[in-house]
Parts: structure tokens; sequence; C-alpha cells
């Protein structure tokens, strides 16, 4: 079964919040490059 985006999104965004690093999260949901990551990534300011 295939995960909706907005999990990915979330999942993404969590990881990078909590200190992870957007290779980190690109690797993990097997992005291509880290253009995608950026894509699924909310910045909260």
């Amino acid at each position: 079964m295939a995960v909706p985006s907005y999990f990915r999104r979330a999942n993404i965004t969590w990881r990078q919040q909590v200190g992870g690093s957007a290779i980190e999260a690109s690797k993990i949901d097997g992005h291509s490059d880290l253009e995608m990551t950026g894509e699924y990534t909310f910045v909260y300011a």
C-alpha cells in the first residue's frame, strides 16, 4: 500500500524540525535528489 503524500510531508518536515538533515530524509524516503525532498518539506517560521 502506498503512503499518502500528507503522511510523507509530515514525516519529512518532522525529521528536519528535530534536527535531521535533508539528505537523511531524502535517503529514507527514496528520493533521487534533494529538490524532491524540498517539495515535501514545510518550513514554519
